[in-house]
């Protein structure tokens, strides 16, 4: 198990093959995470040659898919609100409580490569309330990483990664 202190951070995690279930159908995505004191910064990308549900229409259980692996790896621990000292009783690792002090501090950034995408480029997305009535801000990644404050090269994934195998 990975634990996340603050002087580990910022980290970066990717998960390959996030798994995650919209309705009755089994699916799988991309994910790079980029976890820093104040800031939760998560890519999530559509795989290629993949049939499962798109990254679009699961953006809500695979927001909570993600929050929960993290959570699981330790990687939100530093999101954790201080405990008072009566509540001894209590688990140290709320992982519902982490997921949502995470879900305060989440840009989500939807991405479809040029492989996967309807134009036939690359597309990124901001993912504005990505678990409430989700909109998406599309932007180009020069943009994207001059708005954020993030390295260009966080939002670029090498195709090969992508490639789903089915």
């Amino acid at each position: 198990m990975t634990t996340a202190h603050l002087t580990h951070l910022p980290q970066q995690i990717s998960l390959p093959r996030q798994p995650f279930q919209h309705g009755h159908f089994d699916g799988e995505c991309f994910i790079r995470a980029h976890i820093s004191a104040q800031r939760l910064l998560i890519l999530c990308a559509q795989l290629s040659h993949y049939n499962g549900p798109s990254v679009t229409n699961a953006v809500e259980t695979i927001v909570a898919s993600t929050l929960q692996t993290l959570a699981e790896k330790g990687a939100l621990d530093h999101f954790a609100p201080a405990r008072k000292a009566w509540a001894f009783w209590r688990p140290k690792r709320d992982l519902a409580s982490l997921a949502q002090a995470a879900l305060a501090r989440l840009t989500w950034v939807e991405h479809y490569s040029a492989k996967t995408s309807i134009s036939s480029e690359p597309t990124w997305a901001v993912v504005h309330s990505p678990v409430q009535a989700p909109q998406w801000s599309y932007v180009n990644v020069d943009a994207l990483s001059t708005d954020l404050a993030a390295d260009k090269r966080f939002f670029l994934v090498d195709p090969d990664l992508l490639y789903s195998g089915n």
